[in-house]
């Protein structure tokens, strides 16, 4: 689905790990998808000019990926774009307004719960990190679960 074939070493399991992390990015997608098109059916829009959008983004999108990427490798957590407060912030208005048009709340429930987890991580010197330190956040989130 990607496009490309590569040799990721002699792991035996490194092909099936990244399909999964890119299934999973596709299914999140999908699922975000899914929830802004009853957000479209809610307020009387047309899902299909809505389901336009993304084929138009696609390329910024896997620009930001791609960036991301990177700044996770490295653990750069700050960056110039939008704050994860922000996000955070941005998802809390996703989930009133599902709430108030009566959408289920799922999505944008794991959306703000996982953004707030990001601002809580850190110091209020640190909220200018960027969306980026969810990764963090499942990351130190899987370590605690593995411990327990």
């Amino acid at each position: 689905m990607a496009g490309t074939v590569s040799y990721l070493g002699e792991k035996v399991g490194s092909a099936s790990a990244l399909d999964l992390a890119f299934i999973s990015f596709v299914f999140a997608a999908l699922i975000g998808f899914y929830h802004g098109a009853r957000i479209c059916e809610a307020e009387g829009l047309r899902v299909g000019d809505f389901g336009s959008m993304p084929a138009d983004v696609a390329p910024a999108v896997g620009a930001m990926s791609k960036q991301d990427g990177h700044a996770l490798q490295a653990r750069r957590y700050v960056s110039a774009e939008s704050s994860v407060e922000m996000c955070a912030r941005g998802a809390e208005i996703v989930l009133r307004q599902a709430r108030e048009a009566r959408i289920d709340v799922v999505i944008p429930a794991f959306a703000t719960g996982l953004f707030r987890k990001g601002v809580a991580a850190g110091a209020p010197s640190l909220r200018a990190r960027s969306s980026r330190c969810c990764a963090r956040v499942l990351r130190e989130g899987a370590a605690r679960e593995n411990l327990s």
